[in-house]
């Protein structure tokens, strides 16, 4: 499978360039684009067309039936990223550089444009106060359920991480320090962040302590 992953030119580099080039798409992005491949190789098996050899003017009936079923534009994007990953492409240029496939999506996004549905408005003040009641106090008597749910929104609500960075959280050491006046956090050693650079992959999370118990108003 890994050779699947590599472009005709990419194959006649050496086993370790081969290697890095493999490690350049995170495990998360490998699983969804081996499962959306899965899903238009059963596609090309209904339409009696090798998936590896599928044009691309019947390539682009794939995300037209997908977006006809109800799936969001960037949904679409993605499954056809999915396919440029592991289709030859034509004359040398992937799918996703493909003239047409970019007129395709261009005029997609203008008529099916996307209608964002209004959701009710909640009040950040009404959440923390429930927080300060049962069943997330006492602490004493809190699940360790209600616990972790009250500590994973105040630390994204207190530092705007992405859901991502809060599950590479530990409470370890040395990635969990207590110090007086505040909790410093730092994602485990092996969670790369969505911008791999030395400040992104380094950036400490530090958490005030309340001067007062949270439940003392």
């Amino acid at each position: 499978m890994d050779a699947a992953w590599l472009t005709q030119s990419e194959i006649l580099c050496s086993h370790s360039v081969q290697q890095v080039l493999l490690g350049s798409r995170k495990p998360s992005t490998q699983a969804t684009y081996l499962a959306k491949w899965k899903r238009f190789s059963c596609w090309c098996a209904q339409h009696d067309t090798p998936p590896l050899q599928v044009p691309v003017p019947l390539i682009l009936d794939y995300p037209l039936s997908l977006e006809q079923k109800g799936l969001a534009i960037s949904s679409v994007r993605v499954h056809l990223a999915a396919i440029s990953a592991f289709h030859p492409g034509d004359r040398g240029h992937s799918i996703f550089s493909n003239t047409m496939v970019g007129r395709f999506l261009k005029r997609l996004d203008h008529l099916y444009s996307q209608v964002r549905q209004l959701v009710p408005a909640w009040d950040l003040n009404l959440v923390l106060s429930r927080l300060t009641g049962p069943p997330f106090e006492p602490m004493a008597t809190c699940s360790l359920l209600y616990l972790s749910w009250k500590t994973a929104f105040l630390i994204g609500i207190t530092s705007a991480r992405h859901i991502s960075k809060i599950r590479a959280l530990t409470s370890e050491p040395p990635y969990t320090v207590f110090h007086k006046d505040k909790v410093q956090l730092r994602p485990h050693s092996t969670f790369l962040p969505k911008v791999v650079s030395s400040f992104h992959v380094n950036q400490d999370i530090f958490l005030p302590v309340f001067f007062l118990k949270p439940h003392a108003s």
